[in-house]
């Protein structure tokens, strides 16, 4: 008897959900719906997996960085909320 499993690991903490291995799971982050088991899971680049955990400082520093990017390249922007 064979039996399938399939489960996306969090490349920084090790956290892990198993999925159905016959459900292609193409889109990974906040567009999917909360009951979805990679729901708030963030796919980075080079084919990487962060759990929701992990995303958020993740995220959190991208933007910073983005920011000071900007910064540094002489473009003015004007931040605010709503």
């Amino acid at each position: 008897m064979h039996i399938r499993k399939a489960a996306v690991i969090c490349d920084r903490c090790g956290a892990k959900v198993e999925v159905d291995p016959d459900v292609k799971h193409v889109i990974i982050g906040p567009f999917m719906e909360p009951g979805e088991p990679l729901a708030g899971w963030l796919a980075v680049e080079g084919g990487r997996h962060l759990c929701p955990a992990c995303a958020g400082p993740y995220l959190a520093k991208k933007h910073e960085m983005e920011a000071e990017l900007r910064r540094l390249s002489g473009g003015r922007t004007i931040e605010f909320d709503i």
